[in-house]
């Protein structure tokens, strides 16, 4: 059975501009609406529903308080045809505790079990450590690093803004030798590039300190994100130019971790989740 309201005036509820319109999900798509059923037809125009609504209901159902709970309950997000992926957290840190005392960067896998994603870690100006879910896993990383290594560039990413303003810095990095350096000036874009390296940020506050000097990883979409304290950027490149032409794979140490100790934090901004079930309410009452 399929439900839809059709609008008899042709105006937009929220903006009361005359379209044009997009299918307006009564409840949020990510939060288990489909398709099919409970739609607003002629209702919604596309401003509000894709620019307005559409960064709204992404920052509420990736970094606030519903995206926990979301994310450990929901089997599922949005269905787009025949794909489907599970519902994501979006944070500033997800790490887990090891007996070092230097975290490694993590996500979540089935039924949002901690997975140790591929990671090298500098703990050290020549010191570096080596952590992955599979030696597999660690080996393929390693190797798209040392390709990274030998590009002529690097551009770097960094997010800049609150989640529903996000824009995109660009940061060039030339490659002399083993050496780089970065160039005068960077770009801001509305999107990030579609290749690049990601960098982020230790939260120095939270931690007291005890950071790796750096670390760069492979998060579960691909992507290779730089994390470090205070440190350049290319000093960074520099020394994990150095580190992955010295690693050796039979000095790998294998060992699962009991009971892990696990920290997520994100960034919340305040009213995002009310001005949600605010929304759907006026969708339930139109």
């Amino acid at each position: 059975m399929t439900s839809q309201l059709i609008a008899s005036s042709h105006l937009c509820i929220y903006c009361d501009q005359p379209g044009p319109f997009s299918d307006e999900h009564v409840i949020s798509a990510g939060l288990g609406a489909d398709d099919d059923r409970f739609l607003l037809v002629d209702m919604v125009c596309r401003h509000c529903s894709t620019d307005v609504f559409g960064n709204l209901e992404r920052e509420v159902l990736r970094s606030s308080q519903i995206a926990i709970s979301r994310a450990f309950m929901q089997p599922h997000g949005r269905k787009r045809g025949k794909h489907t992926t599970a519902p994501g957290i979006q944070a500033k840190h997800k790490q887990l505790a090891i007996a070092s005392g230097y975290p490694d960067e993590i996500d979540f896998g089935q039924h949002h079990k901690p997975v140790v994603l591929p990671q090298l870690k500098m703990i050290g100006e020549k010191e570096f450590e080596s952590a992955a879910a599979s030696l597999d896993e660690l080996r393929s990383f390693v190797a798209s690093l040392l390709t990274l290594s030998q590009e002529a560039y690097v551009i770097c990413i960094r997010k800049r803004g609150p989640e529903h303003e996000l824009r995109f810095e660009a940061i060039t990095m030339h490659r002399s030798g083993k050496t780089f350096t970065q160039s005068d000036a960077s770009s801001f874009q509305s999107r990030p590039p579609l290749v690049g390296l990601w960098l982020e940020r230790y939260d120095e506050t939270r931690t007291g300190n005890v950071n790796p000097y750096a670390t760069i990883f492979k998060n579960v979409n691909g992507g290779v994100v730089l994390k470090t304290s205070t440190t350049k950027i290319e000093d960074v490149l520099n020394l994990f130019t150095c580190a992955v032409e010295q690693i050796l794979f039979d000095a790998q140490v294998v060992k699962d971790i009991e009971g892990p100790i696990v920290s997520v934090g994100m960034t919340v901004t305040i009213g995002a989740v009310e001005r949600l079930v605010a929304k759907i309410g006026i969708n339930l009452l139109a």
